[in-house]
């Protein structure tokens, strides 16, 4: 029999069932890895794992670590690092526990492999690192380039007032440092793979000195970029519904880019779609609404629903999605669900930025207020030309964001070293 390798696979959260964005990537490259090795999986958590969660993880994985953490403990944490002048991302994530049972297992029986899941779990892999065991090939799955999206969310418009200046400072302050272990990252891994290729040649720019004479005798990451896929057969196409006035949005409803998309579409283009598609329902879907998510509830035609246990009901009954994101960096999950299953989406030129589409041809892409509210109603009057978008986004996502062929890059440089070689030690001058 063949020997299966030993990859450890670090996860912020519980990898199942995939519900949000993180996790639909986590679940699905845990899924993939599982057919090549033999896979330890190791996750921080904050919330109750049930037993559906225990088996469906059992199911894939050889071993499971799960540890619970605490708000105390996680707050403390945070101070600790923001006092060192550390990124607070990673200490979120890192449990001192949870880093030791990692170590002692790597010390008995060493990983051939570690694959992090996003640089907030870094911490796990520095305090691997220090074990008296093989060093293990390390590969990072950034997904996207966080230190950009807390630049993004510091430089954001908005509200003014001491609490968002307060917020401002920290989003400014996470996106340096966290900046400056991205750049750590690129001589720590042997491959760190992105969401999509812009960001990858991005982040190459960013990390990776251009000229040879500053990389004599430095190991830098090969970095790769390995897209989001679509569960094909659980996102089906279905006929368009016969009431067309449902627009809809889903995501997680705490995250602050989701929050202030909902409000941006609720306050200022709805009025407009109103007024062109009379008894227009803007639908909201997700877990945790916040309070002001819940507050647009009161706002004429808006509908927040909350927490579903299947987000596909919702999609068959909307006749557009929306995706009017300002800060969405990667690729937005909610988008190629929308077109998988046959709807026609309009998105932000952020949203729509991550994914490989054609605007006008597989989707509509709109900024300004009124123009995302035209873009809208113009779906509504015209049934036709939103069936051929629809069809068209399906088409597309079949061709291009499938998942046995999206992380076939990131798994052959987890289980397949020779298909993704590590980049050779260069000798001083």
């Amino acid at each position: 029999m063949p020997h299966r390798p030993r990859v450890l696979l670090l996860t912020q959260r519980v990898p199942c069932p995939p519900d949000r964005g993180d996790r639909i990537r986590s679940h699905r490259l845990l899924a993939s890895l599982a057919e090549r090795a033999d896979v330890t999986v190791a996750c921080p958590t904050h919330e109750r794992v049930t037993d559906a969660q225990r088996q469906a993880l059992h199911a894939l994985a050889t071993d499971a670590l799960i540890e619970h953490d605490d708000p105390v403990r996680r707050l403390t944490r945070l101070a600790a690092a923001r006092l060192r002048g550390r990124p607070l991302t990673p200490a979120n994530f890192t449990l001192p526990r949870l880093a030791g049972r990692i170590a002692e297992l790597h010390r008995a029986d060493p990983f051939d492999t570690v694959v992090c899941f996003c640089t907030g779990m870094h911490g796990y892999v520095e305090r691997l690192l220090q074990v008296d065991a093989p060093r293990p090939r390390l590969v990072l799955d950034m997904v996207d380039v966080d230190s950009g999206k807390w630049a993004r969310l510091a430089d954001a418009p908005g509200r003014r007032s001491p609490l968002s200046a307060a917020r401002r400072r920290l989003h400014a302050y996470e996106a340096e440092r966290l900046g400056e272990l991205e750049h750590e990252a690129a001589r720590i891994y042997d491959t760190i793979a992105l969401v999509n290729a812009a960001e990858a040649d991005a982040f190459r720019r960013e990390a990776v000195p251009a000229e040879s004479r500053y990389r004599i005798g430095r190991k830098f990451a090969e970095v790769i970029h390995a897209t989001n896929g679509v569960d094909l057969d659980r996102f089906r196409v279905t006929p368009p519904p016969r009431e067309r006035n449902v627009f809809l949005f889903t995501g997680v409803l705490d995250y602050t880019p989701n929050i202030e998309a909902v409000d941006w579409f609720a306050r200022l283009c709805m009025p407009l779609l109103r007024k062109d598609v009379p008894g227009a329902t803007f639908r909201v879907v997700g877990k945790r609404p916040s309070r002001a998510v819940r507050r647009l509830s009161k706002l004429p035609g808006v509908e927040i629903v909350g927490e579903v246990p299947d987000t596909r009901p919702h999609l068959h009954e909307a006749s557009v999605v929306v995706a009017p994101l300002r800060v969405a960096p990667g690729v937005q999950n909610k988008v190629l669900e929308a077109m998988a299953a046959g709807r026609p989406v309009v998105a932000s030129p952020q949203a729509a930025s991550g994914i490989d589409a054609e605007p006008g041809r597989h989707l509509l892409v709109a900024d300004h207020p009124m123009r995302f509210a035209i873009l809208c109603g113009h779906l509504i009057h015209r049934p036709r030309q939103a069936r051929q978008i629809a069809h068209a986004a399906r088409q597309r996502v079949e061709d291009r964001h499938r998942w046995d062929t999206t992380l076939r890059p990131l798994l052959d440089a987890a289980v397949d070293p020779a298909a993704s070689p590590a980049p050779a030690l260069r000798l001083a001058a």
